[in-house]
């Protein structure tokens, strides 16, 4: 096994998340597993699609994807690992807003 699953760490409306760790190297990782109730024939192709798409994008602003494996018959989306808040958490706090470094500049 390449990653090591942990402890649940936010839940989706198809997915769970977990924090993970690479078992050759320890890093931790983020586990974005489908739920028990979409590991179905229509559901499983679109999420490992999923993975194979996010693994083409290299962006210093998008998360690292590792690995696309699979627990028994559960899918995992591996990434590389976020601290912070959730979106659910900041949206909690109000609107988001735009950062002030995106917004036009008027001269």
């Amino acid at each position: 096994m390449k990653f090591e699953r942990g402890i649940l760490i936010d839940r989706g409306l198809l997915t769970d998340v977990y924090r993970g760790r690479q078992c050759s190297s320890g890093q931790v990782v983020a586990m974005k597993g489908l739920r028990e109730e979409f590991c179905t024939e229509a559901w499983v192709p679109l999420f490992e699609r999923e993975g194979g798409v996010g693994a083409q994008i290299h962006h210093p602003n998008v998360v690292r994807w590792l690995d696309v494996m699979r627990e028994q018959r559960r899918p995992y989306l591996v990434t590389g690992a976020l601290d912070g808040e959730t979106l659910q958490m900041c949206l909690g706090q109000g609107a988001l807003r735009e950062p002030a470094h995106t917004r036009p500049q008027i001269v």
